[in-house]
């Protein structure tokens, strides 16, 4: 799939991917930003805001988009608040 396939299908299926991932965090989801590298993508995305400000409620996925699917997910960050950047959650970011 290509990347002009994939973002229509990541912004399609947000909350399938987010719930995956992400059971605890039921949305709704609104998408920062979508990034491809080869055969994988990046979704950044938020829900509402939390009472506690100190609760982080932006992610992201990295997903791995082979011949089938969905995607696998072979990652997932947290943005930290009080630290103002991502930290890795599961997995691995190939990305990089």
């Amino acid at each position: 799939m290509n990347p002009d396939e994939r973002e229509p299908y990541i912004r399609e299926h947000i909350a399938e991917l987010a719930g995956e991932s992400f059971p605890d965090d039921v949305g709704p989801w609104r998408i920062l930003e979508i990034a491809h590298h080869g055969e994988h993508s990046t979704v950044a995305f938020e829900e509402p805001p939390h009472p506690d400000p100190r609760v982080s409620h932006r992610f992201k996925l990295i997903l791995s988009f082979g011949s089938t699917l969905p995607p696998e997910t072979v990652g997932g960050y947290e943005f930290h608040n009080q630290a103002k950047n991502w930290r890795l959650l599961f997995g691995v970011d190939p990305m990089q």
